[in-house]
């Protein structure tokens, strides 16, 4: 697909009836693409310098990760795994609609390569393997659950750790709202769902970051070309004249 830069003005009603069944999942992969393209925002204004394009911004974001990963981009980094799992739960849920079909036929080579490494994704998670197995899910499920038992176990390892030689000194600054224990338990979870692979915690931190700035970039794609076979299955221009909608003041005019 072009890069296009094509921006759309349009009633739902030119695009839907809206009592197809694919509608309601369409909304969606358009709502959880906004989602990451928010996240990826957030991601590069805290690490980036302003003069960097979008893919530059990308490697510097790896590279910033790589040379250590401060509390807040750990958190911004549970939050995009958390997100992405849900976000391919839907698009997996999508694939079963015999619109996805019909969709992959109107795509181009690119779109279609694209709509099969997200396929491949969530295939591998049937197989219980992959990413989304060994990390997104129990990121999810664990980093914003939030349950009175789970903590205790942990607490009692750093109290049993406190009676030998340099033990673990904790803080909270009262004014500040930062809550020491918390965010180490949290840094807890974090590692345990993350570091994997044996000694190769570093390595493993970074193919998954790596992996989920693809799978972002290939989302978006998709969740685009989805759209744009929309507006041209219906014949929608992209540069209707300044005030267009002014004729419909009234409602939808119907066809004479």
């Amino acid at each position: 697909m072009k890069n296009s830069r094509n921006s759309y003005e349009f009633f739902l009603s030119e695009l839907f009836k809206g009592d197809e069944h694919e509608l309601g999942y369409i909304i969606e992969l358009m709502r959880a693409a906004g989602h990451i393209k928010e996240i990826q925002k957030i991601l590069l204004f805290i690490s980036t310098p302003d003069s960097l394009d979008e893919d530059e911004a990308w490697e510097y974001e790896i590279l910033d990760y790589e040379m250590g990963m401060e509390s807040l981009q750990i958190f911004l980094f549970n939050v995009s795994a958390a997100q992405l799992r849900e976000a391919l739960k839907l698009f997996h849920k999508f694939t079963k609609l015999p619109f996805y079909a019909e969709l992959k036929n109107d795509f181009n080579e690119e779109q279609n390569n694209a709509a099969s490494i997200l396929e491949n994704y969530v295939n591998e998670f049937d197989n219980k393997q992959g990413l989304l197995y060994n990390i997104l899910i129990p990121l999810r499920n664990k980093v914003f659950h939030y349950d009175g038992k789970n903590p205790i176990e942990w607490v009692k390892r750093v109290i049993a750790d406190e009676k030998f030689e340099k033990p673990r000194v904790h803080s909270i600054s009262i004014d500040e709202f930062e809550f020491g224990p918390g965010l180490e338990y949290d840094d807890h979870l974090f590692s345990n769902y993350l570091f994997w692979g044996g000694g190769q915690s570093c390595d493993s931190l970074m193919k998954a970051i790596v992996e989920i700035c693809e799978i972002h970039k290939n989302f978006l794609e998709f969740v685009k070309a989805m759209s744009e076979i929309l507006m041209v299955r219906v014949e929608l221009p992209s540069d209707r004249p300044f005030g267009w909608e002014l004729e419909y003041r009234y409602g939808f005019k119907r066809d004479e």
